[in-house]
């Protein structure tokens, strides 16, 4: 039996069969038996939530950068996340390419010491089937930054650990217009136990960058 709150205009109904049968467009419902929001959009119902299952992927914050040297983000971790995907959008002004760097944040300070582990498989741009390698960096270069605007990089880095505990590993991947495409298959940022990532900071080996860094955290519970 559908049950309507005039106050704020929300109707509540007990399953499918209680639907209005003459809906307008517009009109919006919550059915009970299966937790769902829905809309009519003039020719049928639609389900826009369903709150038995949230979204697992939850959109955090954008930053943006215009032509700089490096940018510092410390509004992209919070509490509510151990676990988190970036997506870095980026160009440069530069001569040739250079390697995007990024670096950890531990509460203000930025960890440049030799912390930074990983192993990567590099295809593309005359480095096809090269397996790199290395330990105790002061960064890792999850991407890369062409010469000119018409030379995109987009990069997709996934970070464990964060800031609950350590920084306990990322792994990234990335292609760009120039026709590099990396794949790394894990990199460690071996801190204490007593480190805390609270932010990131991303610079080119040289010239400027701009673009911008879109962080989505994932959901311990619904």
């Amino acid at each position: 039996m559908a049950k309507s709150f005039p106050n704020t205009g929300a109707t509540v109904i007990d399953a499918t069969a209680d639907l209005p049968g003459s809906p307008s467009e517009g009109m919006i419902v919550f059915q009970k038996d299966t937790n769902e929001l829905k809309i009519y959009d003039g020719a049928s119902w639609v389900s826009m939530l369903d709150t038995d299952t949230p979204p697992a992927l939850v959109y955090l914050s954008t930053s943006t950068f215009t032509n700089v040297a490096s940018t510092t983000i410390t509004n992209c971790f919070n509490t509510s996340y151990d676990n988190y995907k970036v997506f870095i959008n980026c160009y440069g002004s530069h001569v040739s390419q250079q390697s995007g760097r990024l670096q950890i944040i531990d509460t203000s300070t930025t960890i440049t010491g030799g912390y930074y582990y990983g192993t990567k498989y590099v295809r593309g741009g005359g480095s096809e089937g090269v397996l790199e390698s290395g330990g105790g960096a002061t960064t890792i270069n999850p991407f890369t930054v062409p010469s000119g605007v018409s030379n995109i990089t987009t990069s997709i880095i996934e970070i464990t650990g964060t800031p609950a505990s350590r920084c306990a590993a990322m792994s990234y991947s990335f292609f760009n217009t120039a026709g590099d495409t990396y794949n790394c298959f894990g990199v460690g940022a071996a801190l204490g136990s007593s480190n805390r990532t609270t932010g990131l900071v991303l610079a080119a080996a040289a010239g400027n960058i701009t673009g911008n860094a879109v962080f989505y955290g994932y959901r311990n519970s619904i």
